[in-house]
Order: C-alpha cells, then structure tokens, then sequence
C-alpha cells in the first residue's frame, strides 16, 4: 500500500549567511522522505522576535537557498523553512538562534594620542594614533573635522579619509582658535571620534 503524504522537513542545518542591515542569505537541505511525491517548492518565513509573529518571506523558492530581504536593521529574527509537494506542506526547520539584522562587524573604535605637531599662519599640523579596534574590518582612513571653540558645529576637513595618521589641516584663518578631532573609518562608515585637541590658536 502506496501511503501520500506531505514531504519530510527540509533536512538541517538552516545556515543564515552573508548578514547585512536589510538582508541575509538562508541554505538548507532536501527532506529525506518527499511523501510519495515530489517537492515542488519550499516555503520561507521571518519572525521578528519583538513581534513573534510568523510572517511569509516567499511561498515559491524552488531552490535550496534563498536571499531575504526587507529586514529592520538591528531587530533579531528568527527563520523556518516547510517543503511543500501536492499533498500539503511539511513540519518546518527552524534556525537555532536568531540572528540579528546588522553587519558583523562594527565601525572603529575612535583614534588615540590626537597631538598638534605644528602651528602656521593658515594650518595646522596633527598627528594621532590608530585605534585599539578596528571593528573587524581593516581601517580605510580618516577624517579629520574641526570648529571654533563658540561653535557647537562640526565641519568635515577631508571628506576622503587620509591613509596616514597625520593630517595639515589648510586654509584656517589668521589668528583665530581651532578645536580638532579625529574619526575612523572602515566599511560599516565612520567611528566614533575621538578626544578634541582642545583650543588651538591659528598665529597671526
């Protein structure tokens, strides 16, 4: 006797991969037993542990893979995947764990030792350290922003980071005060910055 059944559940592990923001890769196995009948598609759900509510991501992944989009960044999710054939849909495979929608790194811990190395007429030389954590990924450069000390506002001096740990900041008028800092930058953007230099009076 031929028994028609729904398919197995797809066989683990369910791998989350590739995490971004707004996105992640999910990989799983074919079901051990199909029912009597073939898979013609997987099912692929979210669950946003704030809601816990099951949500469908696709009805129709024909492949073994699928790449989600339209996550929250930073909220934590959980995923499951049922295969389906003509008899109905299986038990699902779940993740282990959620998964939070971020990179898996961070940006840059922010630069050390931020020192005036020299003083002109219309510059200012500076020179820093790199920071103790790079945040996973290698640092790309640095971004050097300045103000005067009546201020509250920051002006970016380089919009492309420098390489080096040192910068001539040009084109600062005569005989004024200058505040400095110092932010890193890798591919998750820009760290935190770091202590200001404090005033720093531009020579007459």
């Amino acid at each position: 006797v031929i028994v028609y059944d729904s398919p197995s559940k797809p066989e683990g592990p369910l791998d989350v991969s590739d995490v971004t923001p707004d996105g992640c890769v999910l990989k799983w196995n074919a079901p051990v037993e199909d029912g009597g009948s073939p898979v013609t598609n997987y099912v692929v759900e979210k669950q946003d542990t704030k809601t816990g509510k099951w949500e469908p991501v696709s009805k129709f992944v024909r492949n073994l893979n699928f790449e989600v989009m339209g996550l929250v960044e930073g909220n934590n999710y959980n995923f499951r995947v049922m295969a389906e054939n003509e008899f109905g849909l299986s038990e699902p495979l779940e993740t282990p764990v959620s998964v939070a929608a971020q990179y898996p790194y961070t940006t840059p811990d922010p630069p050390g030792n931020v020192k005036i190395d020299d003083v002109d007429e219309s510059s200012v030389s500076l020179m820093w350290s790199k920071p103790k954590n790079d945040g996973g990924k290698k640092i790309q450069g640095y971004v050097v922003e300045y103000k005067e000390p009546s201020s509250n506002r920051w002006k970016t001096y380089n919009e492309a980071p420098v390489k080096d740990c040192a910068i001539t900041v040009e084109g600062l008028n005569k005989d004024t005060e200058y505040e400095f800092r110092v932010k890193a930058k890798n591919v998750a953007g820009l760290g935190t910055p770091s202590d200001t230099t404090g005033p720093v009076h531009v020579k007459p």
